[in-house]
């Protein structure tokens, strides 16, 4: 679904992308030093987060962060919405996305989406937008944080 791993892939392609998990625990397992953390359920990823700030560089720009999370988005991502919300420190990018739509519709007792939302993710630029500055991402089902 994506090239290092992202929301409806397995714990395989992640362990295969970033090795053995740093911690592990019920539902969160961090890899690669606590940069990526990913929730799971029902062995799906759910949502994965890049901690920028447990990297040698700990804070980035929009077009970086977007560059560094390219392999981490599904492959057939495509961009349908954008905003900021200054007084949460964060910018939003929705996308769509039928890879994902697909992964978790096989769930059973989870499936994040509405019939008319299915596919929808976002991704989630934490920091200063106003600056250009952001130390942490994540990417989750939805279209509201």
């Amino acid at each position: 679904m994506s090239e290092t791993g992202s929301i409806g892939d397995g714990k395989e392609v992640f362990e295969e992308n970033y090795g053995e998990p740093t911690q592990e625990g019920d539902t969160l397992i961090s890899y690669h030093d606590d940069y990526i953390l990913v929730s799971f359920l029902e062995g799906i990823a759910n949502s994965v987060t890049a901690q920028f700030e447990m990297t040698d560089e700990p804070r980035r720009t929009e077009s970086e962060v977007l560059e560094e999370l390219r392999g981490m988005m599904p492959e057939d991502a495509v961009e349908v919405d954008a905003y900021e919300e200054p007084d949460y420190f964060r910018k939003v990018l929705v996308y769509q996305s039928d890879l994902v739509a697909d992964s978790f519709e096989k769930l059973e007792d989870y499936n994040p989406f509405r019939e008319e939302e299915a596919g929808t993710f976002i991704l989630i630029l934490e920091g200063e937008p106003e600056d250009d500055s952001y130390f942490g991402a994540l990417i989750a089902p939805g279209h509201h944080p």
